[in-house]
């Protein structure tokens, strides 16, 4: 199947999108300054020409720097945690190290990724044609200096694979980068609380050890532009220099919910096949992008007959475009994280919309917000007028108003001993090993003091007797805990 279509740097956003008149017309966000640099990585994506590493300069940040800080700092933490191994130090102060590492760097690698140069490019798609577009990958090669001499707000015809890109990244599609690491480090970057304790208990740290995909860097197109959505661990990875596909643009929440990217949920080629305008809108990137500008459905997809002639405008359109929005302290820096009862500042950064009207999208699961007194409606700050280039909104951030409503029930619901097969028991034997199985309903990250309460044998948690039998202040890290005890005769 073929594609025919153009690219060009978009001249207007916003409420004048006209996308109704033409259906065959899609903005696309992309990490490019201009046309060329935005063939060339479409390009790119779609051919997987040569290793992954030597092109990691077209993503808009610089993954070349994080995969040197990724094995920088991946070898500064295994030195620390194997010095406490042979120096016998708690299980447990290992396992919070590691989960310490990871968290903060996942939101280091996030913020470097902050703030990616990107511009919208309109997309002429006119669907399947047995006509093949004259920019080819060689012909990018060939004709590139001559292209960047050209005006760079030109349309550039584009070939069937930069075309299947470009659609596939409008149609919210999301691009998993793969970084490979040492394959202890994946496992840090990816274990839970139990499974990193018994690594730690059973395993020497290898420094030199093979390597494998370990991180995962998920990028692609949001209402303000090309983006750094979320990086992760990840499971099922192995030796990789490929891109990895995935037709869901809610991935990346998946992901902040399992803690990890399950590599068997993308696909190594893009998936087809894929309509210019998704059915129902359900699973294409205009859900938020029509809730920002206010912009209707296209009832129609079908391209015309013969794609029409337009004349270049003899003065150039003023660009209006929505440049940024994120969130900040009352410090100015930037932040992801948000946390009830304080304020914050919403930055929107624009370009010639000043009088004009948003309505702003935050889209959190986690918070709600509060303007001037009032709590936004599906965190939607509606019909706001853009008095400057940059503004900065104070909000209030609120407990979700569902939570308020109806606050899930935390509950210990069973905790019973098996062996080591997994088989509950009712006796027990002095120098034998058990697991400890909690089950908890929405309890994770709460601590909890598990009482054993057995008077004929004593336990040991981590090389530490357990004091009246009392597991103190364990932290739950899933619904279902399987914690590791040792039998000991009672004291006298």
């Amino acid at each position: 199947m073929n594609f025919n279509g153009t690219i060009a740097l978009a001249k207007q956003m916003g409420t004048d999108l006209h996308i109704d008149h033409q259906p065959n017309k899609y903005y696309c966000a992309l990490p490019a300054k201009n046309t060329f640099e935005a063939v060339k990585f479409l390009e790119s994506v779609g051919r997987q020409t040569g290793l992954l590493y030597n092109k990691t300069t077209l993503w808009g940040t610089d993954i070349a720097i994080i995969i040197r800080m990724l094995e920088e700092e991946g070898r500064t933490l295994l030195l620390h945690l194997e010095d406490r191994r042979k120096n016998k130090k708690p299980i447990e102060e290992m396992v919070q190290m590691s989960l310490s590492f990871r968290q903060d760097l996942f939101a280091r690698l996030l913020r470097m990724g902050a703030n990616i140069q990107s511009e919208f490019f309109e997309v002429i798609d006119y669907g399947e044609t047995s006509k093949d577009a004259w920019v080819t990958n060689a012909a990018v090669k060939t004709f590139g200096n001559a292209l960047m001499d050209l005006d760079i707000r030109k349309d550039l015809e584009l070939s069937p694979t930069a075309l299947k890109v470009a659609r596939y990244i409008y149609n919210g599609g999301r691009i998993l980068f793969p970084i490979s690491v040492n394959s202890t480090i994946q496992k840090i970057l990816t274990y839970d609380r139990f499974e990193l304790a018994q690594l730690f208990q059973t395993s020497v740290l290898e420094l030199r050890d093979s390597k494998e995909v370990g991180v995962g860097l998920i990028f692609g197109m949001n209402s303000s532009g090309w983006k750094l959505l979320t990086v992760k661990g990840i499971k099922n990875g192995f030796k990789s220099q490929q891109l990895y596909f995935s037709g869901l643009h809610s991935v990346e929440e998946q992901a902040m919910r399992a803690s990890y990217i399950d590599l068997g949920s993308f696909d190594d080629v893009i998936p087809t096949p894929m309509t210019i305008q998704p059915e129902g809108n359900l699973t294409g990137i205009w859900t938020p992008m029509r809730k920002l500008y206010g912009v209707s459905k296209t009832a129609s997809s079908a391209p015309p007959d013969d794609p029409p002639y337009q004349e270049e405008p003899e003065e150039e359109e003023e660009v209006k475009k929505l440049l940024d929005f994120y969130i900040t302290n009352k410090q100015g820096e930037r932040i992801s994280d948000v946390e009830v009862g304080n304020e914050v500042y919403l930055v929107v950064k624009t370009l010639n919309l000043v009088g004009e009207t948003m309505n702003l999208n935050l889209a959190n699961k986690e918070a709600d917000f509060e303007y001037q007194g009032q709590r936004l409606e599906n965190d939607i700050l509606s019909g706001y007028t853009i008095g400057s280039s940059t503004e900065r909104i104070l909000l209030k951030v609120l407990k979700p108003e569902l939570e308020e409503e109806e606050e899930e029930e935390k509950k210990l619901l069973d905790f019973y001993i098996t062996n080591k097969e997994g088989e509950p028991i009712n006796e027990i034997k002095v120098g034998s090993e058990v697991y400890l199985v909690v089950e908890t309903a929405n309890s994770v990250g709460e601590t909890m003091d598990l009482s054993l309460n057995n008077e004929k044998v004593d336990f040991e948690y981590m090389g530490n007797r357990l004091e009246n039998d009392t597991l103190s202040d364990y932290t739950i890290g899933s619904d279902m805990e399987k914690i590791l005890l040792k039998i000991i005769p009672t004291q006298e």
